[in-house]
């Protein structure tokens, strides 16, 4: 028997610096003009529990989540306060994986179907990038999962497995095969994870399956296909509670949510394909194209309307040309493309009589259609670096009312929108890089949002309109050999129409939307990360914000400086890690949330608080088996704490309690 540390030997890697590919035209790190984080996770996703993609995004500064541990309203993140309406899964923020968009035309996404096992790296880019991606780009994640790129599959196969259990009947087993014959690669990965949940009615069974295929035609052409398959068929919600009940019992579900047997099942299939040719040495198209078939039951708290019966389907296709010119004073790099997507719903919705359904309150047939045509350009200028770019999209939402009786609510809608950026960096030396960046960013409401109508519980919210914004930051990165990278950044949002869920005590438990004015967010972040030792690294990361109603009233309450509900004004979170020659690895991640506000109007809070989570595994060889069993200690202070805030909720239900202290451990075995 031998110790066995990371086998880093097959990880193809820039050591001599960080390459972007979010930006649509690649960029060292150092000289990209926005604040972008880029973390590699290889290496940490050892030691977490892969429950939630929280645990990959919870050190990036202006990046804040919640509800990591209701299966059934899905994680929500914000970047920069977008993103933090949402009252179920992710608004505002644009999720690209290996490449594929993940978010709906909408600005919607559902993240139960990222194979978290499989996770490389993250890209953030933080503050609105809709000159990129268009509609609902108040920030961009982009994640890659294993593939030839970035591990040698040539090497042999790679079979792995990995099995856990945890706190709360919690277990989960993982599948992984790649290899690469001749030209093509292939990677498998299955995953089931379930747990019965902290809470009461909060159990969900999650299965989700990957296959990769990357195929290369020769030197100047490859191709890559891919299959997700998401199956759960159950997750329940347990609710949000008071803060009297809360006191009384955390861990209950309300008692409503278990009358109606809140909850959802979700069958998904996604499928895609990207294609590259090098069609001269400075000329590169890039094609891609995807389909996903969502099936979605649901069922809320309430009897009109309270079952969800959702087909959605949704396309796109898109390309890229770029060109590069080379001159004796400049370079340039142009890029030109385009990006098309439909969203189809049909959504049919049934009086909820206590789990039951009962009679068909909604037909209707919804559709989310869009384009985007833009240009981006770089120029490089020796120690000076210029980034420009101007996107065109159209946006065309429709309603056809299906429903046999009552009135019509058939109706469209049209949103379009130019958005434009401008950003400049310089290279004080090979190290170091300032940046000066103006970028504008819109989102417009989503379809779920568009249908929750005060007035009806048919038709569209007629008066909401799409959210526009206009940012600017100021930051300096360091890159310093290999052992030190950070940045520092100032940035300022000004939000025109910002979208603002509120509830009504006369509808309990439906959220509807306004528009809110105008809005400005300010703020300092500051990442950076130190490998001390071959054995020793840490990370630190820092965020000062304020998120404040700059004009804004309602029914003649003027709310004018009030603090944005839902995000902290600060954070901060450090991490240190410790490989042994001897096979013990230890890390430890500690994070502090400050106080939040819980609704517009800012009469309570909830108070800041601390978390700690120390994790180990250990490596050894067996007969060259990789054996790595594994140990997670979280919220080791036993801190009280909340998992989910429901902003602007009626009757003060508020709160979704976190667990305690809990644990997981388990193995993970490699061939």
């Amino acid at each position: 028997m031998s110790h066995a540390q990371l086998d880093t030997s097959g990880l193809w890697v820039n050591v001599d610096s960080i390459l972007i590919t979010s930006t649509r035209i690649t960029n060292n790190w150092t000289e990209t003009t926005q604040s972008l984080s880029d973390k590699d996770l290889t290496d940490k996703k050892e030691f977490l529990h892969q429950y939630s993609l929280e645990e990959s995004l919870n050190h990036i500064p202006g990046v804040f989540s919640l509800n990591n541990t209701n299966a059934a309203q899905d994680l929500r993140v914000s970047i920069r306060g977008f993103g933090s309406r949402s009252n179920f899964g992710v608004r505002g923020i644009k999720f690209i994986i290996d490449g594929i968009p993940e978010s709906t035309p909408d600005g919607q996404t559902q993240l139960d179907a990222v194979p978290l096992g499989l996770l490389r790296n993250v890209e953030v880019i933080k503050g609105p990038s809709s000159v990129l991606y268009g509609n609902a780009s108040g920030g961009v994640i982009s994640l890659n999962t294993l593939s030839e790129y970035n591990h040698n599959l040539l090497k042999g196969p790679l079979l792995e497995t990995r099995i856990s259990y945890g706190s709360y009947n919690t277990s989960q087993l993982q599948l992984t095969y790649g290899h690469k014959q001749g030209k093509t690669s292939y990677v498998f990965h299955a995953n089931q994870l379930a747990s019965d949940g902290y809470r009461g009615h909060s159990a969900f069974v999650n299965r989700n399956l990957k296959i990769r295929t990357d195929h290369t035609f020769s030197k100047f052409s490859k191709i890559n296909l891919m299959v997700d398959f998401l199956s759960s068929p159950k997750a329940e919600d347990p609710g949000a509670l008071t803060l009297e009940e809360v006191d009384v019992a955390r861990s209950a579900a309300r008692t409503r949510n278990v009358e109606f047997q809140t909850g959802e099942s979700i069958n998904n299939l996604k499928t895609s394909v990207n294609y590259e040719l090098k069609a001269a040495p400075n000329r590169t198209l890039n094609l891609y194209g995807f389909y996903v078939s969502r099936k979605f039951d649901g069922k809320l708290p309430f009897q009109t309307g309270g079952i969800v019966d959702l087909n959605r389907n949704y396309f796109g296709q898109g390309a890229t040309y770029t060109i590069n010119t080379y001159k004796q004073n400049y370079n340039a790099t142009f890029t030109y493309g385009y990006d098309l997507a439909n969203q189809l719903d049909n959504r049919i919705r049934y009086s909820n009589l206590n789990g039951e359904k009962g009679a068909v309150d909604v037909m209707q047939a919804e559709s989310f259609k869009s384009a985007g045509l833009y240009i981006l350009s770089r120029f490089d200028l020796g120690q000076l670096k210029l980034n420009g770019g101007l996107r065109y999209d159209y946006n065309d939402i429709g309603l056809r009312d299906d429903l046999f009786f009552g009135q019509d609510d058939s109706g469209t809608k049209t949103f379009a929108k130019f958005s434009h950026s401008l950003g400049v960096s310089y290279s004080i030396d090979a190290s170091t890089g300032l940046y000066l960046n103006y970028a504008t960013g819109f989102e417009t409401p989503s379809l779920v949002e568009l249908l929750n109508n005060p007035a009806s519980i048919n038709g569209f919210n007629e008066t909401l309109e799409p959210q526009q914004s206009k940012n600017i930051e100021l930051g300096v990165k360091f890159e310093l050999s290999e052992k030190i990278n950070a940045q520092v950044a100032l940035f300022k949002v000004n939000t025109d129409g910002e979208l603002i869920p509120f509830q009504l005590d006369t509808f309990p438990d439906r959220t509807f939307f306004r528009n809110a004015g105008t809005t400005v967010r300010t703020g300092l972040e500051l990442e950076g990360t130190y490998q001390l030792t071959p054995e020793l690294s840490g990370a630190l990361s820092l965020t000062f914000a304020s998120y404040k109603f700059d004009e804004f009233s309602i029914a003649g309450n003027d709310l004018s400086g009030n603090v944005l509900p839902g995000l902290p004004a600060s954070q901060a979170s450090f991490s240190v890690q410790y490989k042994s020659p001897f096979g013990l690895n230890v890390r430890t991640e500690n994070s502090y949330i400050g106080k939040l506000y819980l609704q517009n109007e800012n009469a309570s809070t909830v108070d800041s608080y601390f978390l700690s989570n120390l994790y180990l595994n250990y490596s050894y060889l067996w007969k060259n088996v990789d054996v790595r069993p594994f140990l997670g200690l979280k919220n080791i202070f036993n801190t009280s704490y909340f998992d989910n805030i429901r902003i602007n909720a009626s009757n003060s239900r508020y709160y979704e309690p976190a667990p305690g202290f809990n644990v997981f451990g388990g193995i993970k075995i490699r061939v």
